[in-house]
């Protein structure tokens, strides 16, 4: 799905993550017995620090397969873990191609002294809007695919393996896009980091923000249309810079009354478009419920949903509220 901004995913993911804690957690079925020849295979696992794990797939010539999940047993990602993405088959498979890191967020008390802030930006960052979701990523840290499977898809090793290697497309396709790109001038090569860009669909930026730069200084005038598409992004991008460096640092010392007045700061300074300040103000609704401010958060939230509640995110912003109620 295409973001308008960045920081669109957050009432997808936040939403997720802050009350997963709270809703039913299930209990998931045992996996079945792993063939014995998949057993005897050597073992493949999850690494867990995605800066290594970028610097290992970058000297084996691989990608990064990276997993965004929640710890806790929580329903649905426990059982997709247990049922496809720790099975020996499974990790045998990707190994050939990527290197696995699972960034794992907690839901207890002890989250946010363990980079729970961090993973949720990343997560935001990449527009992921459920749990658990694979991003698929070149050796240099830019993302071009992901794979989300909803909860009443089938979950098997051989279905989420389809996924992927359908995914890996996106990166062939980009790429032809760029080494086009590279053989031609002025307004063809535009035309093509365009048609690359659109391969990544929401990772172009702020993955891609150098070509996105260059896109809309040859198309200064905006005869090609380009420079109309991609300057609200920038702008979106502007915006989210500011959250990564001013917000998320109190988030991970669990100071949420100072990341709310940060928001605050942000939203008078910048005086972002209806649609920003929206996903912001949703932002600060979410951070009351952090901190125990059920009545705040409601209001703050009906706040944001009255800005635009026929809008992606005010529906996002409504099943928010909802949840607060069940």
């Amino acid at each position: 799905m295409k973001r308008s901004f960045v920081l669109g995913a957050l009432t997808g993911v936040l939403v997720i993550l802050v009350f997963l804690a709270t809703r039913g957690r299930g209990t998931p079925e045992a996996a079945s017995p792993v063939p014995t020849a998949a057993a005897a295979a050597p073992a493949v696992a999850w690494r867990t620090d995605l800066a290594a794990a970028t610097a290992e797939a970058r000297a084996a010539g691989k990608d990064v397969l990276v997993e965004f999940t929640v710890a806790g047993g929580a329903a649905p990602a426990a059982m997709l873990d247990l049922s496809v993405y720790d099975r020996p088959e499974f990790l045998q498979r990707v190994h050939d191609r990527f290197v696995p890191v699972r960034l794992t967020v907690r839901t207890d008390a002890a989250g946010a002294q363990n980079g729970n802030g961090r993973i949720v930006a990343l997560a935001e960052r990449l527009g992921v809007a459920r749990i658990p979701s694979l991003v698929l990523m070149d050796a240099d840290g830019r993302p071009y695919a992901a794979v989300e499977t909803e909860e009443d898809e089938a979950a098997t090793v051989d279905a989420q393996l389809k996924e992927i290697e359908a995914a890996i497309t996106n990166r062939v396709e980009r790429d032809a896009a760029f080494t086009r790109a590279s053989e031609s001038p002025g307004a063809d090569r535009a035309r093509h980091l365009d048609a690359a860009l659109r391969r990544v669909g929401r990772f172009a930026l702020p993955w891609y923000e150098p070509v996105v730069t260059e896109i809309v200084a040859v198309d200064a005038d905006n005869t090609m249309r380009l420079r109309e598409r991609y300057d609200t992004q920038l702008h979106a991008e502007r915006l989210d810079r500011l959250v990564q460096e001013k917000v998320y640092p109190l988030i991970d010392l669990a100071d949420f009354t100072a990341a709310a007045a940060a928001l605050d700061e942000i939203v008078a300074a910048e005086k972002p478009p209806l649609a920003q300040e929206q996903t912001l103000i949703a932002f600060k609704g979410q951070l009351f419920h952090s901190m125990g401010r059920a009545d705040e958060a409601r209001r703050t939230l009906e706040k944001a949903y009255a800005m635009a509640p026929e809008s992606d995110s005010g529906k996002r912003i409504l099943a928010a509220i909802e949840q607060l109620t069940e």
